[in-house]
């Protein structure tokens, strides 16, 4: 600790040494030499003088004092007599020790030594002349010391953490708690219409949100356009026998030219297929919804951290209920596409009539347009043609499983098409919409007198409560400021 200080320029060292011992080995002047070598400034201070032999004291004490010593000091030796431990014993006042120690000192082996090198008023005056020196000599650098650190802890108290210092009332702080849900209202708000588009480009993240609904909408559309099954693979044929089993005497194509219990097999493989990705788009959205939120209303809480977690946790529970929400929904979607065979839907009659052509010529499916000349897709003829391939079994060169499969892959095709827009389209709802406006909506209700349920519980005092680091770093900036403050007035008035 002591090196810490006399390391300092602006430090003055006071080697005290007693005047028994060899200088040289003196370890106050050894340490002093180690952090000033030149001895500019370092003072020898030699005590226990009364106890150096009379024949010694030319060499140990009056040597040193005029700058005769083995080590010498650029501000010199000053030899002093302190009182004794039977001084102190026997009470001996301070006007008495002077009076010993200025008696001491006109001793004949002391004639050599001027007064200003003995005595303890002959040290409290080079002090002061060298406190004075030093001072006018480090003066401006210390004015400009001060100067900057007073700029460096200006802009530290900038910081907009420093600028909100909750009122000390429990009234105050539930404005300041009405401000904070109002501004991050204003805030999630923005996001949603789209007006930040900085943010949105950069801290915020709908962009992602909707990344990952287009990336769920190419699975689901992918896994139906690209539905294949070998028709020699043990799995094809379990379901292909489960489909016989349900339809026994039904013929492949009923109602609509597809049977629920034959196609049901198939359609319940591919729904299969996409769920995992169904989960990972809610779980990629719930998170998106979060990060976004926060970092919307972060920096409107950053002062007040408890404020922020009551928000976040509010948030965190309202993102929960809305993914088990969105589970639920789709969930649904899902259950109808298993249950009901919807084939009603002229899209899938022109594209298996097509399939149809495609795999089979002889099928008289098509009509002429007699004004335009163009060929249009007949519906009478599809279904006169199925009714007669299921009333004649005639197979055309097409077994019942191909003609059945022909018409499963079509199916899944046109419910791949349905389900590419309605589950991304209700995960976007339910998050975007129906979360975040029903949050914010429910942030912007809690009114004035909403606000005095938390001062009545007394919780305000503990939201609405700044943090205890940064409290205690502005604290100690201000602190800082005050006294460098004080300085300042003091090298004025005192030096100028």
């Amino acid at each position: 600790m002591i090196k810490r200080y006399i390391s300092k320029e602006e430090t003055i060292i006071l080697a005290v040494c007693p005047a028994t011992s060899d200088l040289p080995t003196a370890e106050s002047i050894k340490m002093a030499r180690e952090v000033d070598r030149s001895g500019c400034r370092t003072i020898g201070v030699l005590t226990k003088v009364d106890q150096v032999n009379a024949a010694d004291r030319e060499k140990m004490i009056v040597e040193p004092c005029t700058g005769e010593a083995l080590v010498n000091l650029s501000l010199g030796y000053i030899a002093v007599r302190n009182r004794s431990s039977q001084d102190l014993k026997n009470n001996m006042s301070y006007e008495k020790a002077f009076e010993v120690e200025n008696a001491f000192f006109t001793k004949p082996e002391f004639s050599r030594l001027k007064p200003t090198m003995f005595g303890r008023d002959a040290l409290a005056m080079k002090l002061t002349e060298i406190l004075s020196d030093r001072v006018s000599e480090k003066l401006p650098d210390l004015k400009k010391e001060i100067a900057n650190q007073l700029e460096q802890v200006a802009s530290e108290l900038q910081d907009p953490r420093f600028s909100n210092v909750p009122p000390e009332d429990a009234q105050g702080r539930r404005f300041v708690l009405m401000k904070i849900l109002n501004d991050s209202v204003a805030e999630i708000r923005a996001v949603l219409q789209q007006q930040n588009a900085v943010k949105l480009d950069g801290n915020y993240r709908c962009r992602d949100f909707f990344n990952a609904m287009a990336d769920l909408s190419k699975i689901i559309h992918a896994n139906s356009v690209d539905f294949t099954m070998d028709l020699e693979d043990e799995e094809f044929k379990e379901k292909i026998q489960e489909a016989r089993l349900a339809t026994a005497g039904m013929g492949a194509g009923v109602g609509n030219y597809l049977s629920h219990q034959a196609a049901m097999p198939f359609v319940r493989y591919y729904l299969d297929s996409i769920r995992d990705a169904i989960d990972t788009a809610i779980e990629t959205a719930s998170k998106v919804v979060l990060d976004t939120t926060i970092d919307a209303i972060k920096s409107k809480c950053n002062a007040y951290p408890h404020a922020r977690q009551v928000v976040e946790e509010m948030l965190s529970s309202f993102i929960e209920e809305t993914a088990d929400s969105v589970r639920t929904s789709v969930s649904n979607l899902i259950r109808m596409e298993q249950s009901v065979i919807y084939a009603c839907n002229e899209n899938y009659d022109k594209a298996l009539a097509q399939r149809m052509a495609d795999r089979l010529p002889e099928a008289d499916i098509f009509s002429e347009n007699f004004q335009t000349g163009e060929r249009y897709f007949d519906k009478a003829k599809m279904a006169a043609f199925m009714e007669g391939l299921k009333n004649t079994n005639a197979n055309l060169e097409l077994n019942d499983d191909e003609r059945l499969y022909d018409n499963v892959q079509v199916y899944i095709s046109h419910c791949g098409d349905r389900l590419m827009d309605a589950i991304p389209m209700k995960i976007a709802y339910h998050f975007i919409l129906h979360c975040w406006q029903t949050f914010t909506d429910d942030l912007g209700q809690i009114n004035s007198e909403g606000a005095d349920k938390f001062i009545a519980d007394k919780k305000i005092m503990t939201i609405i409560k700044e943090d205890r680091e940064l409290r205690g770093k502005r604290v100690e900036l201000e602190n800082t400021r005050k006294i460098l403050m004080e300085s300042k007035r003091v090298i004025r008035e005192e030096f100028f």
